[in-house]
């Protein structure tokens, strides 16, 4: 029989409480550092509503980020032919690429004539070109936009441009050209289209005698019949080219 000197010394109430309240708040205090060890979210993307539009009027994107990165761009496709936005640079089959830093001011301006919604698709990559996030956004335009013509100073802009593109051809210095012409095609001009599809085109850059600089027949294509939309003449006839090339 144990005697009443060999128990352990006894426990109240209160030091069970004690000891609760000292276990509840060590608990609570590693699961409030949990996040810190997984590390920081992945950035997202957030729709910010669409909005309906009159006449002429340019919309933002309708999408905000959270948790941007280093080195994260958009990547928006769906556009209408004939559309730009007010950052970043087309990439071909009625797309968007521009820096996610950019996002707060990038504005969409609509084709000549249009009305109605975009159903555009808008992607968020990161600097390794990996998907993080996609979402759906729907600008809308209640009422038909008109076709304004370029101001002076657009139209004279847009002639240096080109200029200084086709010195930079003539230099060899084709990467250079392409994004001046790039920059000029931004103004929805033909010429410039069909001189940045020209950049991509083997046929052309065969003749011209370019070495070390790889074509690229779809981004030439696309650029193409951009220039078609915006009324070249001579882009069906390249088109055709290439695609003869082909067979």
């Amino acid at each position: 029989m144990i005697g009443k000197s060999q128990l352990p010394p006894s426990t109240d109430a209160s030091d069970h409480g004690t000891e609760a309240v000292s276990f509840g708040s060590r608990f609570v205090e590693q699961t409030s550092k949990a996040p810190e060890r997984l590390g920081p979210s992945a950035p997202q993307l957030v729709v910010t509503g669409a909005t309906s539009l009159g006449m002429d009027e340019d919309s933002p994107l309708g999408v905000s980020i959270r948790g941007v990165g280093a080195g994260t761009t958009l990547a928006i496709s769906g556009l209408p032919a004939g559309s730009t936005l007010s950052q970043g640079r087309w990439s071909g089959r009625n797309s968007w690429r521009l820096a996610a830093a950019d996002l707060p001011d990038v504005m969409i301006r609509p084709p000549c004539g249009f009305a109605g919604a975009m159903n555009l698709a808008v992607e968020l990559r990161l600097a390794d070109d990996t998907v993080a996030d996609r979402r759906s956004v729907s600008p809308a335009w209640a009422r038909r936009t008109t076709c304004q013509a370029p101001t002076l100073a657009a139209r004279e802009e847009t002639a240096l441009l080109l200029k200084r593109g086709e010195e930079l051809v003539a230099a060899g210095d084709i990467a250079a050209a392409r994004l001046v012409f790039q920059r000029a095609a931004e103004a929805r001009d033909a010429r410039a289209a069909l001189a940045v599809a020209a950049t991509f085109d083997p046929i052309v850059l065969e003749k011209l005698g370019v070495l070390g600089f790889a074509a690229e027949i779809a981004m030439a294509r696309d650029w193409y019949e951009r220039a078609k939309e915006l009324g070249s003449l001579e882009a069906p006839r390249r088109l055709e080219l290439l695609a003869s090339r082909d067979h």
